[in-house]
């Protein structure tokens, strides 16, 4: 079991909802995060015999590669566009609900030390984790709802995620690399909340709607980050 923490790729399809938010250098970062994830799974899974598997992983290691080269930025970002932006976007509360009971359930994983301890924070919580990923997939489907790349992209994971154990992997596998992806999705979250909450009068409206909504997902918020930032200090 890795010491590092670790977090499936899923969270670099949450940032597709502020798409027009993220600048290249950031996108082809995070794009490099993920690529590097996924080629550490297909060795993983190669590793232990499971060549179909590997093979898998090793395929949408070269998808999420194509999207960071020009076309396929050119190719998302004109789906995004014609698809969703000039269409009034697309829903999301949806998916961040899902998305922060995910957090919150990792936040808990990041802060086992020892093989052990995640080894039976898995066989208490991974299926819980499990049934909270599948909603967050269905809740991407219903928001990429029409056909393009980033649908494709969420129905390829889905379907690796339900059925080839993608989300126990990554769990396991663990690189220093994630580090860097788990902090530039709170960066990129941080920088959307802040121009809402100038802009758009964003804090207003969550006192109104639900404050212990708000409460929540600035727990699960604090709880990554300085989950992160304290195994940084450790390396």
């Amino acid at each position: 079991m890795a010491t590092q923490q670790s977090i499936p790729f899923i969270v670099l399809l949450l940032l597709l909802h502020h798409a027009e938010c993220l600048r290249l250098g950031q996108w082809g970062t995070l794009i490099s995060l993920s690529h590097s994830l996924m080629n550490r799974v297909a060795n993983a899974r190669a590793a232990r015999g499971d060549q179909t598997a590997a093979d898998r992983a090793r395929k949408i290691a070269d998808k999420i590669h194509s999207l960071g080269g020009v076309r396929g930025i050119w190719s998302a970002g004109s789906d995004f566009a014609w698809n969703y932006a000039f269409r009034g976007g697309i829903p999301s509360a949806e998916t961040y609900r899902s998305a922060s009971e995910i957090m919150a359930l990792l936040a808990e994983f990041y802060r086992l030390e020892s093989a052990e301890e995640r080894a039976g924070w898995m066989l208490r919580k991974y299926s819980n984790l499990f049934d909270r990923s599948k909603s967050l997939f269905q809740a991407l489907l219903r928001s990429f709802s029409r056909s393009g790349v980033l649908r494709e992209v969420v129905l390829v994971m889905q379907k690796e995620v339900v059925e080839g154990e993608l989300l126990r992997d990554c769990l396991e596998v663990g690189a220093a690399d994630l580090e860097g992806l788990v902090r530039g999705v709170l960066r990129e979250v941080v920088l959307v909340m802040q121009k809402e909450v100038v802009e758009g009068e964003l804090l207003r409206d969550c006192l109104e709607v639900g404050a212990a909504d708000l409460e929540g997902l600035v727990r699960v918020a604090r709880d990554v980050f300085f989950s992160s930032s304290w195994s940084h200090s450790k390396l």
